[in-house]
Formats: C-alpha cells, structure tokens, sequence
C-alpha cells in the first residue's frame, strides 16, 4: 500500500502506523494485535495503540473507520 493513501482499518495489518482521517491534530496510531472482546452489544478485532500508552491497554477501532495509511513497522 503506498503512503498517505485513505482507506478503512480492515485492510490494515498489525504493525501498520495511520492516523483517522477526521483527526485534524494527525494523531499517529499503530495496529496491534490482541485477543477478540465480545460484550453484549458488539465484538471488537481490531485494536490500535495510540502514542504514549501502555501496551498492555490498546483501544478498539471498527473496521470502517476512514484512516490515512503511514507505513508498515514490520
């Protein structure tokens, strides 16, 4: 995939670096992989670390969400 190319967080793999596409601050995320959560309402697959936060605690993202691809990290 070349840089700066929109597309949704489904075709991001793990260790991909993007921001949303809304976020005007440009805000640098990365793809990590982490275990499937199902709650009553949804479940969550996919997951990304924003900077400067515990590894251990990465957020959910949907699979729609516009994103500007950055690089690969691997």
């Amino acid at each position: 995939m070349e840089r700066n190319t929109r597309t949704t967080a489904e075709k991001l793999r793990v260790g991909d670096r993007f921001y949303k596409a809304n976020d005007k601050a440009k805000t640098v995320c990365e793809m990590v992989e982490h275990d499937e959560k199902k709650t009553e309402y949804r479940t969550y697959k996919l997951w990304y670390l924003p900077p400067n936060t515990n590894p251990k605690y990465p957020k959910a993202i949907d699979k729609n969400t516009e994103v500007i691809f950055l690089r690969h990290t691997n």
